[in-house]
């Protein structure tokens, strides 16, 4: 991996397929999306705490949509 993050190439769209390519075999995607949702749960499970009104909802309406957004 660290060959290919430090060459200097003409055109980088190989280097990029092929860091990409390891990237999906390590499972980066799945392990990154793993951590949003946990992270997300925190913030709800903690929003929960907060006296219910119209800011915590759209605070929790925000969580959940930035859980399920595409990037």
């Amino acid at each position: 991996m660290e060959d290919w993050y430090g060459q200097v190439l003409d055109d980088n769209k190989e280097k990029i397929a092929r860091v990409k390519e390891i990237f999906e075999q390590l499972g980066v995607k799945e392990a990154c999306e793993q951590v949003v949702r946990d992270y997300t749960q925190k913030a709800l499970d903690i929003l929960e705490t907060l006296p219910q009104n119209a800011a915590t909802e759209e605070l929790r309406q925000l969580a959940e949509k930035l859980l399920v957004r595409s990037v």
